[in-house]
């Protein structure tokens, strides 16, 4: 007594709810993959609620009949990652379904009748395998089938012809790709001495084809439609892909090597509008996508732009935008994406504009020049002019760091005199020196000091009034 046994209810059950073309699909998939075959003829017929299909072959057919009828049985495809076959199931789900259905190949026929399956070993074609199935379709699913089949990419190169009710096709829906290149992709192979299959890796070919007329791209395997992708191009991987037993989704990883792959070969082609897409973004994060990549990124996302990266450093931000950068936002970039655009030279905000003051060396208060000693009694009576209690100046002088000046919230200002005209000798009544001392004061009635938001900016402004009103009154 075999180890199981099939509840036909119930695979057919897990099998209805799947497109239909899916199982076209299967049969053309299994002729391409036979070396002997050159002619493949599909023929479809809608008639009422049910469509009667057939794919025929010229190949050398089934070498066992048992084939048609045993589910996940030994196939030497398995052995082979340039071929498509792997599971050995295709005809037991289409004939799970079918209100009937016929394999006729060159070692006999077997006939399913939505219950039982009978076989017929003496009745044999010459050559070449035909299954022919009747299923439940509506006009919807028919229609589906017939665009699906235009999308199938036939080998070129090896005289395959195609034919879809009389109307021969060499190449699918496809002609030459507008793109081909060698890549190192994930595959699934049979490892003998194991007994198992076995994920690994190797180079294979890709081609790549624009479908930004279309309406939908997609991941084909030898050229047989896979899934749907969120790309401008259609992608043929010459190899299996590593999918599940429904052979209609891969892993988020392997796409992100797919458009990694896609982005190397044509970066040089995207546009404003593409630069953003979710595949852009998704083919950046492949490891092996190359520099020059994300030189065409920078330059097509952010024009002649200088750029720099967010940063928790928020006066780095607003000095960056201050000089005119363009400031990704917080989660504009995946960290991969800024890994990978930060080897071509971009920077975090608090890289490019150096804001702490922590590190620098504070001048003594036996090296101030005489303008400083003015300057810090001139910033310490603005502050009783407005009503502060800052007691205390600083002076560093660092031009690494970006700022010029920096208070500690509501007790000391600290100015960076690398940035002020005549060094250690600068006039305290010049206007950018005066316009730094409010800018710092506003920060002491903020919650945030680093912050330039609104309550900053209002706080500015209320500086600026007393200021005005202080000297109006002094002129009446």
């Amino acid at each position: 007594m075999s180890m199981f046994e099939i509840d036909i209810k119930g695979f057919r059950q897990l099998q209805k709810g799947r497109p239909k073309w899916h199982f076209v699909r299967e049969l053309i998939s299994n002729s391409l993959d036979e070396v002997s075959v050159s002619k493949i003829k599909v023929t479809i017929k809608k008639v009422a609620r049910y469509c009667t299909f057939s794919v025929k072959d010229d190949g050398n057919g089934f070498e066992k009949l048992s084939d048609a009828y045993t589910m996940f049985g030994f196939t030497k495809k398995r052995l082979d990652p340039t071929v498509r076959g792997r599971f050995n199931l295709g005809e037991k789900e289409l004939a799970s379904i079918s209100k009937k259905m016929e394999v006729a190949t060159t070692t006999g026929t077997v006939r399913f009748d939505g219950v039982k399956c009978t076989k017929h070993p003496k009745t044999k074609t010459k050559h070449g395998t035909t299954v022919t199935a009747t299923i439940q379709m509506n006009n919807k699913e028919f229609d589906t089938l017939v665009e699906r089949l235009k999308l199938f990419i036939v080998p070129l190169g090896k005289g395959i012809v195609f034919i879809i009710n009389d109307n021969q096709r060499m190449y699918g829906g496809y002609s030459e790709p507008e793109f081909n290149t060698e890549v190192t992709l994930p595959t699934v192979i049979l490892d003998e001495e194991l007994g198992l299959m076995k994920n690994t890796k190797r180079k294979t070919k890709l081609d790549v084809y624009d479908s930004s007329n279309d309406e939908d791209a997609w991941l084909c395997e030898l050229g047989i439609p896979v899934q749907k992708i969120d790309c401008e191009y259609t992608v043929n991987v010459h190899q299996k892909i590593p999918m599940n037993t429904n052979r209609d989704s891969v892993s988020d990883s392997y796409l992100t090597k797919i458009f990694g792959a896609v982005l190397s070969l044509t970066h040089e082609e995207l546009t404003d509008d593409s630069i953003s897409e979710p595949w852009v973004r998704q083919g950046s994060e492949d490891p092996d996508v190359p520099k020059e990549v994300f030189v065409s990124i920078r330059n097509k996302r952010y024009g002649s732009k200088k750029v720099a990266f967010w940063s928790s450093d928020t006066q780095a931000n607003e000095k960056a935008l201050a000089e005119g950068y363009h400031l990704t936002t917080r989660n504009e970039l995946s960290s991969v994406e800024k890994e990978r655009l930060g080897e071509i030279g971009i920077k975090f905000a608090s890289e490019e504009f150096k804001m702490s003051f922590k590190k620098a060396d504070e001048i003594p208060f036996d090296g101030w020049t005489q303008s400083m000693n003015d300057y810090s009694l001139f910033v310490k009576r603005i502050c009783n002019l407005i009503g502060y209690d800052t007691r205390m100046v600083g002076y560093i002088k660092d031009k690494q760091i970006s700022a010029r000046a920096y208070t500690n919230g509501k007790t000391k200002i600290t100015f960076n005199l690398a940035h002020y005209k005549g060094g250690l000798n600068f006039d305290p009544y010049n206007e950018d020196n005066l316009g730094t001392i409010l800018h710092e004061l506003a920060h002491h009635k903020v919650d945030e000091k680093l912050s330039h938001g609104s309550d900053w900016y209002h706080e500015l402004e209320r500086i600026a009034g007393k200021f005005v009103k202080h000297h109006l009154v002094k002129l009446m």
